[in-house]
């Protein structure tokens, strides 16, 4: 199965080791990584993806929801000031996800704003370190932000701009018959995100 870096470390790793206890008979490829896996020609089998799918070859589940914001550290704002609207990002410093499939756009509820920075970074895990040291505002899931959010290292920013809620999906190639291991690591990851509050906007 092929998994986002951030999403993996957060929720599927975790959850490895109870899976395997639960199903001894059988094996579990994880290939974690932020880079595209092409179900149809890499022969994989499962791939767990943030987004809408808009490949017709493929098929979705969707197994949660989560919200994409914005956020800055104090010392951030202090210096730079807040932005009230999603077009005042575009005199601010944003730290930049290069792996993003919309690239330095970020999505609004009425507006794409195309954003710029000092810094782009190849890992979320960077981008949230980065922001919680003031380097610039960022933007992604809230789950990626929430320990900055709850110690108040980080602020919510423009939240009554923000985007439609963004689903976490399982995607399987449509013409090929799913295997029986497959459905059942599905129902098992599927089950553990619907208890978890910030993967159910």
């Amino acid at each position: 199965m092929a998994c986002p870096t951030a999403l993996a470390h957060a929720f599927v790793v975790p959850l490895v080791p109870a899976f395997l206890d639960r199903y001894p008979g059988l094996e579990l490829d994880l290939q974690i990584g932020d880079r595209y896996v092409d179900l149809v020609d890499e022969g994989a089998e499962l791939a767990l993806r943030i987004g809408h799918l808009e490949d017709s070859a493929l098929r979705a589940r969707r197994i949660g929801l989560f919200e994409r914001v914005c956020v800055a550290s104090e010392a951030y704002l202090a210096r730079r000031g807040v932005p009230a609207v999603p077009d005042d990002l575009r005199a601010h410093d944003c730290v930049i996800y290069t792996l993003l499939s919309s690239g330095a756009t970020w999505h609004f509820r009425d507006a794409e704003v195309h954003v710029a920075g000092r810094l782009r970074v190849n890992s979320p895990e960077a981008v949230r370190e980065m922001a919680c040291a003031g380097v610039g505002i960022a933007h992604g899931p809230r789950w990626l932000f929430d320990a900055g959010l709850q110690d108040g290292s980080l602020r919510l920013l423009l939240r009554e701009y923000a985007a439609a809620p963004v689903p976490v999906q399982f995607l399987y190639v449509a013409n090929r018959l799913l295997p029986k291991r497959a459905t059942v690591f599905m129902d098992f990851i599927a089950d553990a995100f619907s208890r978890l509050p910030v993967l159910n906007a």
